[in-house]
């Protein structure tokens, strides 16, 4: 899916505040660049104005989709699009379809690419218990406080009560199981029911919960399950287990596992395999090691004898009739000709391999031809046709229960409706694909399509709405280690809480936002940063500060686009 921007520029005579979708690296840093010249040269002549009201829309956050109602597809009106639009930066993938290694083609800024690079020491337990409000109760004379809390996983939400001397009791029975417990916030006998201390108590209770969602042995333990009432609520009890054994075994819920050759593996080694298994006269192990040799010289640069290999393989895969390993071989055909920049003969290979899927019978490769047939014309701007080609494939996916693909499918449809400017077909087809990530138990996917709800939502003016998704999103992204997806939802909620109004709460969150870019060597989203809060510390009556980070924002939008021009003309010599 698209990387989906959205850039608070500030009250300046050089803009207003926009929501701007990136273009694929280097048109998106290099539009951006005389944006950042003409913000410099401005900041000199600033001019406060009303910040401008959202625009008007029929579009409400309440219109939103029933995730308990059966997965389906909406219908989109595809007319609305142009047939030319932005070019998608698209990047092969090597993943395992059915027990085939293939090659399948994503968008550079899937966040499904972010899953080699997870942080397993950085997880955080994949349930939150969130104090929602306190309530008074009782007579007069005894009156005595409820706290309501919310007991959340990425697939379920609950609501829960308890007094303080629920609280206490759990504390007497954690000191049972780990004397190192975290303490419990002190007992009040006068004042406690005055407005001010409960807000405070409030506070205290929710770090004290925190504390102990910290410490595996008391979040795991007996009795803060029975505080919570986890029994009957599976997802709960799977979820703390997983915390009790490791907390390393949290579930990413990756669309596929990815696929890798052994560590060490060289083409002389494959080789072998491949002549190993011709003189035994084994054409279907013959091919399963063509199309390994044709991934390792494909990790080693040389997609031509990569293509040759793979070429053998779907005749090996032809002769025996494997059908799932001629389908995955010529995924992996078309990848390596779409690397090659050979678009057309990709499109031939992926319409070859769809026909054989039909005469096969195989649904789930139909639709992973459609899906792939999409992104090609997407590469090339093609974004109508490729609109149809998403939807079939999403259709035929869900038909086989496959939602994991479905969704994938949904997404970058949403992605291009939002980019294009249908907003409510956008939000309902992402709902849609928010619906089957669910279903798949997809933890990044589905934080993924968060931060692209919420993108959408800040767009009409649904701020808060929006700043749920993100917060959303970013417990996701916590939770399994997801440093990458963390910054941008971090980015995004400061833009956000900028378009609130709350400057020094932007100011705070995107700062977060570029510490965590800047450590991960991350330029582009640095820039994005940059440019960000220049426009708070504008807002914030800071120019000198503003022109900094927007010096700082311009010196990496201009490094990058050199070194992508760099590369280009590398690869142009090869």
């Amino acid at each position: 899916g698209r990387r989906w921007e959205a850039s608070a520029m500030g009250n300046s005579a050089a803009g207003q505040v926009r929501m701007s979708a990136s273009e694929a690296v280097p048109e998106s840093v290099a539009n951006r660049i005389p944006d950042l010249n003409l913000q410099l040269r401005s900041i000199s002549s600033l001019e406060v104005s009303q910040r401008s009201k959202p625009k008007a829309s029929a579009l409400t956050p309440e219109a939103s989709h029933d995730f308990s109602q059966d997965p389906e597809v909406p219908a989109v009106d595809l007319s609305k699009l142009p047939a030319k639009g932005s070019e998608f930066e698209v990047l092969p993938m090597l993943v395992e379809h059915k027990g085939w290694p293939c090659q399948l083609l994503f968008d550079v800024h899937s966040w499904i690419l972010h899953t080699p690079n997870l942080e397993n020491h950085n997880r955080k337990p994949g349930i939150r218990v969130i104090l929602a409000k306190a309530e008074t109760h009782g007579p007069k004379t005894t009156p005595y406080t409820i706290y309501v809390m919310h007991v959340k996983t990425a697939f379920s939400v609950r609501g829960i009560s308890r007094r303080f001397s629920d609280f206490k009791k759990l504390d007497e029975e954690l000191r049972q199981v780990k004397r190192s417990a975290p303490p419990l916030p002190r007992k009040k006998v006068f004042g406690k029911m005055a407005p001010k201390f409960i807000n405070e108590r409030m506070k205290q209770l929710q770090s004290y919960v925190d504390a102990i969602m910290r410490d595996p042995a008391c979040a795991s333990s007996p009795p803060f399950r029975a505080f919570l009432e986890t029994r009957g609520h599976a997802i709960e009890e799977d979820i703390l287990d997983k915390v009790q054994l490791s907390r390393d075994n949290v579930d990413v819920g990756i669309l596929f596992p990815p696929w890798r050759l052994a560590t060490g593996t060289r083409v002389e080694a494959v080789q072998g395999l491949v002549e190993r298994s011709k003189g035994l006269k084994d054409v279907r192990q013959q091919a399963r090691a063509l199309n390994q040799l044709a991934m390792v010289h494909r990790e080693e640069g040389d997609i031509g004898q990569g293509l040759e290999a793979i070429r053998q393989a779907v005749g090996c895969c032809r002769q025996v009739d494997e059908d799932v390993g001629l389908l995955c071989c010529s995924q992996t055909w078309a990848a390596f000709h779409f690397q090659r920049g050979e678009h057309a003969l990709a499109e031939l290979r992926l319409r070859e391999a769809q026909k054989l899927a039909a005469d096969y019978g195989d649904v789930s490769g139909q639709a992973l031809c459609h899906y792939s047939l999409a992104m090609v014309k997407c590469s090339r701007g093609g974004i109508a046709e490729a609109g149809k080609d998403f939807t079939c494939a999403a259709e035929l996916f869900v038909n086989i229960k496959e939602y994991g693909l479905a969704a994938l499918s949904l997404f970058v449809l949403g992605c291009i409706l939002l980019q294009n400017g249908e907003v409510r077909q956008a939000v309902e087809v992402l709902e849609s694909s928010l619906l089957l990530r669910r279903r798949a138990k997809e933890k990044i996917g589905l934080a993924e399509t968060l931060c692209a709800l919420g993108q959408a939502f800040a767009e009409i003016g649904y701020q808060l709405h929006a700043m749920d998704y993100f917060n959303q999103a970013l417990a996701l992204c916590q939770e399994v280690g997801d440093r990458e997806g963390e910054a941008v939802c971090l980015r995004h909620l400061g833009v956000v809480h900028h378009l609130h109004g709350d400057h020094q709460e932007a100011a705070r969150v995107l700062t977060a936002s570029l510490q965590m870019s800047t450590s991960r060597g991350d330029a582009e989203e640095q820039a994005l940063c940059h440019e960000s809060i220049a426009a708070v510390q504008l807002d914030l009556g800071d120019p000198r500060m503003a022109t900094m980070h927007l010096e700082e924002a311009l010196a990496l939008s201009e490094a990058l686009v050199e070194e992508v021009r760099g590369c280009s003309c590398e690869q142009l010599m090869l």
